[in-house]
This record gives structure tokens, sequence and C-alpha cells, in this order.
């Protein structure tokens, strides 16, 4: 221990002549490290912003649908039941009714629903013995868009109409719901509160009008039928859409779980929205933001090495007497490098313990006027006197090395 003790009165005796270097180079350890854990800092926190601001917005939504692989397959496992309405034909089903239940019954669901598109070509009109010339009508090829919806997937975008449970009966009632767009091309009023006696023809089949969509998919030009309707007249659901809404941030794990919900025999059948290409954008954005920190932490981390090794140059030049006098008196190589490497340590060391701080400050303070959470990991406090400590030794390494060959001789020659 005596031998670290003298180490230590050494190096104080030396800052205590040498204060505006020592002061340089601390400043000097302290910006570099600071602003590394500084630039780490604001990077986690920008991800952490980001990840908030995604998964609230957007990413709440999900799709289940058939993956194209499994449409043309027509193995009897994929089509898990022949569902038939009185008096029509059998519909093959994937998307079962209590399939749709067991999706609603999962933890962080609001609401769920399915679509199923009408066939092109579908016409739509007021009059139903009118000529072409005088009938409001169009064919699916232009605005309008036919299709077939449970009142879940009204309720999945917040369009909640009063009679929207009249789309889920088991035996469909002949009713629609039309957008505004349609409503007023086709004279029926928008802002009644009750409509009777308004019918539209979808391919020469009446359909009383129960409401009038306001906001949602349908919103602008949509004729929405009851589900087993549109169910009916495919023969299939295998262009049937699964839209699923859920609590803010809750949609990567329910993406992972909804598949089994619907088709616990056959999950491979069925494919999810991007709501996990989401989480992969999110995990990304923080690798580059943190590449980006790492590389302007590595840019001043070098310039600080190259500052300290010059100056650590300089001294041995300016102590070379001392070095020979140290070497007469018994003093080694080795010793003569330790007490380099040691300064250049120590300084480094105690300028990454004031980077630390600095940086966390500079961190709380960039969230504040940002008006994010400040993150701070423990770690953060360590790193500065770690990475100052490394880039001390580092930059003293060959100054180090050239004062431990300065010999007694060469030292009076230059005295």
């Amino acid at each position: 221990m005596v031998w670290l003790r003298d180490l230590l009165s050494d190096l104080v005796i030396d800052y205590s002549g040498r204060r505006s270097r020592v002061l340089l180079l601390l400043v000097a350890v302290a910006l570099s490290t600071g602003s590394l854990v500084t630039a780490v800092g604001v990077s986690q926190m920008a991800a952490s912003q980001i990840d908030a601001d995604i998964a609230a917005s957007g990413t709440d939504l999900l799709t289940v649908e058939i993956a194209p692989a499994a449409v043309d397959d027509a193995s009897p496992d994929v089509v898990v039941e022949e569902a038939e309405r009185p008096g029509e034909g059998a519909s093959a089903q994937i998307f079962l009714p209590e399939a749709l239940e067991r999706v609603r019954a999962i933890d962080g669901v609001r609401a769920a629903g399915l679509r199923l598109p009408m066939s092109d070509g579908i016409h739509v009109r007021r009059n139903a013995d009118a000529d072409e010339s005088s009938t409001l009508g169009y064919d699916l090829g232009s605005p309008v868009d036919v299709f077939g919806a449970t009142s879940g997937y009204l309720a999945a975008y917040h369009v909640t109409p009063e009679e929207a449970w009249m789309l889920d009966a088991v035996d469909p009632y002949d009713v629609a719901l039309v957008g505004e767009g349609i409503a007023e091309e086709l004279g029926i009023p928008v802002a009644a509160k009750e409509l009777t006696g308004y019918r539209i023809y979808v391919d020469d089949h009446a359909y009383e009008v129960i409401g009038v969509v306001s906001s949602g998919p349908a919103a602008a030009s949509g004729v929405v039928l009851p589900y087993r309707t549109a169910l009916s007249t495919a023969g299939t659901d295998r262009d049937a859409t699964l839209l699923v809404r859920t609590e803010p941030g809750a949609s990567r794990p329910i993406s992972e779980i909804v598949r089994e919900a619907v088709l616990p025999a056959r999950p491979d059948v069925l494919q999810v929205s991007a709501a996990i290409d989401l989480a992969t954008l999110r995990t990304g954005v923080n690798e580059q933001l943190s590449r980006l920190a790492g590389a302007v932490g590595g840019l001043l981390l070098v310039l600080t090495v190259l500052l300290i090794a010059n100056s650590m140059i300089v001294s041995v030049m300016a102590r070379t007497a001392e070095i020979g006098l140290r070497r007469a008196l018994g003093a080694s190589s080795l010793d003569i490098s330790v007490l380099f490497l040691a300064d250049g340590g120590v300084i480094g060391a105690l300028g990454g313990l004031a980077g630390s701080a600095l940086g966390c400050a500079a961190t709380v303070g960039i969230a504040i006027v940002n008006g994010w959470s400040a993150v701070l990991h423990p770690w953060y406090l360590v790193a500065g006197p770690v990475v100052g400590l490394l880039v001390g030794i580092v930059a003293s390494a060959y100054p180090s090395v050239r004062a431990a060959r300065i010999s007694p001789a060469e030292a009076v020659r230059v005295e």
C-alpha cells in the first residue's frame, strides 16, 4: 500500500503544479462523456416516445384474413363448417360465430366484427320498376361499395347506430345501412332520426333502409347489409375480414394469439395485419437512434483521446528532467509508466464522473423542454467514470511508454 500512497501523493503534487492543464483535461473528458451520456439518454427517450406514440395512434386496429395460400386449398380441414340459411344453399365458413365470441373475450379487445365484400357488378337503386335512365344507381365499379358486416365491425370503427343489432340476426333481416354520399344521391334524408318507408334495391332485391352512416368505412359511398346475407350470396367467407379494435398498446400481444382464438385447429391458414411489423419498426427506430448516439459519442471520445494523448506527450517532454531524476534515484521503467497511466486514468475517471452528472442533467432538461418522460438508467452514472477511465488509460498508453524509455543520461542532456 505504500507504493499506492506514494503514487497518489505524486499525482496530487503534479496536479497542484499544473492546475490549468488538469482543469482543461477534466473539462474535455467531462464534455465528451457528458455528450455521450446525453446522446444515449436522448435517443432512448426519443425511442420511448416514438414507441408510445405508435402504440397510441392507429396500432390498436388489427385485421385477420385467410392467407392467400389457403384460398385455393379445398381440403376438408380448411372448410370448418357448412352453415345453411333456411331456404338457401350451404355456406363454407371459417369465421364462425363462436370464434367471434372467443376473440371478443380476449383481454384488451374493445370490439371485433366481420366484413364480407359483395361481388363486383352489383347495382344499387331506389326505384324498383323505373327504367334505367330514371333510376339512381351505380354498379360496384363506380363509387358504391356493397358489403355485409356485423355490428361489431362498425363498432370497431366507433360507428354504433342503434339499429346495427339487426345486422347480427341468425336469419337476417332484409335491411341496409347506407353512407351519407349514397343517401344524398338516392334522396334519403341524412339528418332524420328515424327512417321509415325508404327502400333500396341491390341486384333487384329490396332492403329496408334503417340508418345512415356518417363515419367509418361506409360513410361516403357504402351500403352495409347483414353479414349473413353476404355470406349466403357468396357461399363462402374466404374473402371475409375480421376487424379487431384493441386497447392502446395491446395490439401486439393480441396479434400473437388471435389466430388461435379464431381457428384453433388451423391457425396457419390465417394472417394478421401489420401489428408485428410496427413492433419491428419501433425496434428499428430504437436501434437506429442508438447507433446515431453511439457514433456521435464515439467521435467525441476519439477527439478526447487525442487531446489527452497530446497533453500527456507535452507533459512527458516538460518533465523529462524529473523523469531522469526519478530514474537516477532508483525508479524503474515500470514505475514511470504506471505514474503516467495513473495520471491519465485519474483525470479520465474524474472527468467521466462530472460528465455523467452533466449528461443526466442535460437529458432531464431536454425531456422537460420537449414534454417527454425522462428515461434515466442507473448505468448512466456508472458509464461516465468507466468510459472516462478507459479513455484516460488509452490516451496515456503511448506517453507512458515514451516516458519509461527516457534514460537519466538523456535527461541530463535535456536539462
